[in-house]
């Protein structure tokens, strides 16, 4: 039985199964050995990248990384390559190593553009930008991501965070414009509370506090029991101040606290 030619079809399968019911450890183990027994068998390929998905989805990112640049120098399927880069891209932002996450982001939409994840890295890449500072880098990704897969469940999300580039580079026209966009298209998502909440600090920052006073009492209506309801009581108590609605504003404020 040891012998039998079917013992490394059942190792792969017991891995992806693994896999799926989310116990990585055993799953990353079973990829081993798979590995270990027929390194070059059919799914041999995918085991390496899906390794290293399994290492990381455990937390042990280091050795993802490790595991995945090793894997990608074997790798010929350019739907794979791209995987695999994307994966160590991943496990590079969960390091907080963002200009390494980004620089494998981008080699990976390099390698296959039209891969089927390729949503998700935009995403993900533009994320990476976002937290190195670098708002229009990811404002061009995400405006990628909308107009290249404007059927994508994460549309919602790519134009919440979309506003928030606007928002950080103080374009508070373009930022009101996405804001509501989000509010329109997806009132009940889950980005639908900070979009309203969004709505109302660009509202402030403009000047227009009536406005402001308005989206947060939107907020309050509408997201009552979202985490962010409570901080826009603070902002409709200083737009309220400015506009000498005094007792109203110290209500807010009472509230929020």
């Amino acid at each position: 039985f040891p012998s039998d030619k079917l013992i490394p079809d059942v190792l792969f399968i017991g891995a992806e199964s693994r896999l799926l019911l989310k116990d990585y450890a055993e799953a990353e183990q079973q990829y081993r050995v798979f590995l270990e027994k027929a390194p070059t068998h059919a799914n041999a390929p995918q085991a390496r990248v899906r390794r290293g998905l399994a290492l990381h989805l455990a937390g042990k990112n280091s050795e993802a990384v490790t595991a995945l640049e090793a894997a990608n120098k074997e790798l010929k399927d350019p739907a794979l390559q791209s995987e695999a880069l994307a994966l160590i891209g991943r496990t590079w932002a969960a390091q907080q190593q963002f200009a390494k996450a980004a620089q494998a982001f981008e080699s990976s939409l390099k390698t296959k553009p039209d891969r089927e994840q390729t949503d998700e890295t935009l995403l993900a890449l533009a994320d990476a930008y976002r937290k190195l500072d670098r708002q229009p880098d990811a404002a061009a990704r995400l405006q990628q991501l909308v107009k290249q897969f404007p059927k994508s469940t994460r549309v919602e999300e790519a134009t919440f965070r979309l506003g928030e580039a606007a928002y950080a580079q103080n374009a508070f026209d373009q930022s009101l414009a996405y804001y509501a966009e989000v509010t329109r298209n997806w009132p009940e998502g889950t980005f639908a509370p900070h979009a309203q909440y969004g709505l109302g600090w660009s509202h402030f920052k403009r000047g227009d506090f009536q406005k402001a006073a308005e989206a947060m009492t939107t907020l309050a209506t509408k997201h009552a029991k979202s985490e962010v309801a409570p901080k826009g009581l603070y902002v409709r108590a200083m737009a309220r101040y400015q506009l000498g609605e005094f007792q109203s504003a110290a209500d807010d404020a009472t509230a929020f606290l």
